[in-house]
């Protein structure tokens, strides 16, 4: 097959033996993987690994190895890049994603998604409903992120809500948001996504133009960087609420003060970055969600590194590698 191979801080496109799947494992071909933050942390040598890097993707079930009582065979399916063992304390208390000895595709224990197959356990597989194609499939893991957040503080009534950031995850989380009875806006500084913004009915200011006022019942940090911290401690009310959404940042983006852990493990301010991926699939199904026109860039699996130099200009909402092409 071929496959992304991170080796020595170097990422090369070659071909390499197919994954050898054990008893409960799927064979999945990998359709579509969006670039992530972590990616372009593990490219960067920020976050250490040595092999096939990608976290999110959806695929097809080529094959299961042994029982296939969900009928995944043949079926659209996505994945967490969390695996932790099933049988573990964390595990068995719904907070899996928080064992420090779990796997994580492309990162730790696991090779990533870059590749044309991927070997995973069939019991981590989400199924992707009927109707939901790929290219709309490949946000479920972003999605779930955003509806984690929405959840882990609760919101009642009409309070006011201000997301900072205008990347793929802000973007996701002032829709979700904006849905869930709540007067939300969203601070950013590029045109093109204010007026998405627009579009969608969603509030939206210039970053410049906004008010410290100390007025937000909640805010939402989708940038997590010392500076839009410092923004969001000055927009958020007495006993109010902050939530640093998303992956955990690594090298220059990551804040001076260390907020890592704070994320890491959903402390207070409050740290979102999990979420149900099987409730991010189903919001896909319900079409509440414009994705139309996020996905800016597309590369083949043999052009890999350009994915990773597009993901990483602020210019790209969200790069996708068709690993099927």
């Amino acid at each position: 097959m071929r496959a992304a191979r991170l080796n020595a801080g170097s990422l090369t496109v070659g071909m390499h033996p197919d994954p050898t799947p054990e008893r409960g494992q799927a064979i999945i071909r990998v359709r579509r993987v969006l670039i992530t933050e972590t990616d372009l942390a593990v490219v960067r040598g920020e976050v250490p690994h040595s092999g096939i890097p990608g976290q999110a993707f959806v695929g097809t079930v080529e094959r299961v190895v042994g029982d296939d009582p969900r009928g995944l065979s043949g079926r659209l399916v996505v994945a967490s890049p969390d695996l932790p063992d099933p049988s573990s304390d964390l595990a068995r208390r719904g907070l899996g994603s928080h064992d420090p000895k779990r796997a994580v595709l492309g990162v730790r224990g696991r090779d990533g998604c870059l590749a044309d197959l991927i070997a995973l356990p069939a019991s981590a597989l989400v199924p992707v409903p009927e109707g939901v194609d790929a290219d709309r499939a490949v946000f479920a893991l972003p999605l779930a992120w955003a509806l984690h957040a929405a959840q882990i503080v609760r919101i009642p009534g009409k309070p006011y809500v201000t997301v900072i950031g205008d990347s793929l995850r802000a973007l996701l989380a002032a829709q979700v948001l904006a849905r869930l009875n709540a007067s939300v806006r969203l601070l950013g500084t590029m045109p093109d996504r204010l007026d998405r913004c627009a579009r969608w009915g969603v509030k939206h200011r210039h970053r410049d133009d906004a008010g410290l006022w100390g007025d937000q019942d909640i805010v939402i940090d989708a940038e997590r960087r010392d500076e839009s911290f410092r923004l969001a401690c000055g927009m958020v009310r007495p006993r109010g609420t902050i939530v640093l959404l998303g992956e955990t940042p690594h090298g220059e983006n990551a804040p001076a003060g260390d907020l890592a852990p704070i994320i890491e493990r959903e402390l207070t301010v409050v740290g979102a970055r999990c979420g149900s991926l099987g409730e991010g699939v189903e919001m896909l199904r319900s079409g509440s969600v414009d994705l139309d026109g996020l996905i800016t860039k597309r590369f083949r699996l043999e052009d890999t590194m350009g994915a990773m130099r597009a993901a990483a200009d602020p210019a790209s909402i969200a790069v996708v590698v068709d690993a099927d092409r």
